[in-house]
């Protein structure tokens, strides 16, 4: 896993970042909300986005979010899709078929 700031876009707007995994094909994990706007990133049109929701950025709410994203999907089903991951639930928006 590697960070913004370890692929030098500390700073970069949101579509320069999803552009950047997009071309390593690399699902991208983040805080962001502006991630899960599928009118700007489309499922589908990427490898897939997590955007995890919870009341404070705090490390064990942040394993939390993601350990019940894991224990309903695995990585390989959330491919291409955006994922909304929060304490107690799972969104996922799949791409049109």
């Amino acid at each position: 896993m590697d960070t913004v700031v370890e692929e030098g876009l500390s700073g970069a707007d949101d579509q320069a970042v999803a552009a950047a995994a997009r071309r390593e094909w690399r699902m991208l994990l983040t805080l962001d909300l502006d991630f899960s706007g599928i009118a700007r990133f489309a499922p589908g049109t990427h490898p897939g986005i997590v955007v995890v929701r919870v009341p404070e950025p705090r490390p064990s709410l942040v394993i939390a979010a993601l350990t019940g994203v894991l224990a309903r999907h695995s990585l390989d089903d959330l491919t291409c899709c955006i994922v909304i991951a929060q304490l107690g639930g799972v969104r996922v928006r799949r791409p049109l078929e």
